[in-house]
């Protein structure tokens, strides 16, 4: 699915991110940050100013706007700097942002629009399959190139940069595809199921422990009834299963799928339920694996 490879896509590009632009992802997401890092340059201090403080002025903006380039390096150049520039002081940023998107494709106008709110130029250049996605979803040409778009882009996507675009692509697409209703129906019906999954194995597994322990209860007793020195022996017995008892809801209960034995079984009894709903256990993992 879509949706699960764009998850995997965003938890790469993260993993790859520096400080600041795992910062920007936040900011375009969830419109702040739960953490933030030490600002070790101004040009960090300007996105902590914008995406996590969001201050209406800053003195780190107003110094690097007096500044002059350097080797053609300036805070104008670089997308993350410009748009943290322009969410404080935009009217001074518009001829920035015009120089920058002359030189840029539609990706980049893309984020400047989606993080500052406002339009894409019509004349901005349409090159490479995340441009011509973007247009597609964008002007609502949806047609059944975009899926084979999206599986392209995602292919050859790690950047940060790509994995924002696809997925507020992803979210326009839902709103203007046909089938979008039924996608998010079947999303939800995936969690559902996986909830009810969740469940079904905790109360296999809970089962299976108290079958464990109502037969060393058992044994426990005829022990007591039956066996020659029967202190001596009740006490071993009962250390004996206390132990064994504490161990098989540790292994039942929290980490079945280490265990053969106990994972064999819980899988034969799921089969045998969803076999009764006339499912097929096997595939209905298979579906509920696909996030992972």
């Amino acid at each position: 699915m879509i949706a699960s490879d764009i998850g995997n896509l965003i938890e790469r590009a993260l993993t790859e991110s520096s400080p600041k632009e795992k910062l920007f992802y936040s900011y375009i997401f969830e419109g702040s940050s739960k953490s933030c890092f030490t600002a070790k340059t101004p040009i960090e201090q300007l996105c902590i100013d914008a995406f996590f403080n969001k201050v209406k002025t800053s003195e780190t903006l107003v110094k690097l706007q007096r500044s002059k380039p350097i080797k053609n390096i300036h805070y104008s150049t670089n997308l993350i700097d410009l748009i943290a520039a322009a969410s404080i002081d935009s009217e001074n940023e518009k001829s920035h942002i015009s120089s920058y998107l002359e030189r840029h494709n539609l990706r980049e106008a893309f984020l400047i629009s989606t993080a500052l709110g406002i339009s894409i130029p019509d004349n901005v250049k349409i090159e490479t399959p995340i441009d011509m996605l973007i247009h597609k979803v964008i002007t609502k040409e949806v047609d059944d190139s975009v899926a084979s778009l999206f599986t392209e882009v995602l292919l050859s996507s790690n950047h940060i940069f790509d994995a924002i675009v696809i997925k507020k692509l992803y979210e326009l697409y839902l709103q203007v595809h046909p089938d979008s209703l039924a996608l998010n129906e079947f999303d939800d019906l995936k969690y559902i199921s996986k909830k009810i999954s969740n469940v079904l194995n905790s109360l296999i597994m809970l089962a299976l422990t108290i079958s464990v322990s109502y037969l060393a209860v058992t044994y426990l007793n005829w022990s007591i009834e039956n066996l020659k020195e029967q202190e001596l022996i009740s006490k071993i017995i009962l250390n004996v299963f206390t132990v064994v008892l504490i161990i098989a809801i540790f292994l039942g209960l929290n980490i079945p799928s280490k265990v053969r034995a106990l994972s064999w079984v819980r899988n034969k009894i799921l089969e045998a339920i969803y076999f009764s709903l006339g499912l097929k256990y096997s595939k209905v993992k298979e579906i509920l694996n696909m996030d992972k």
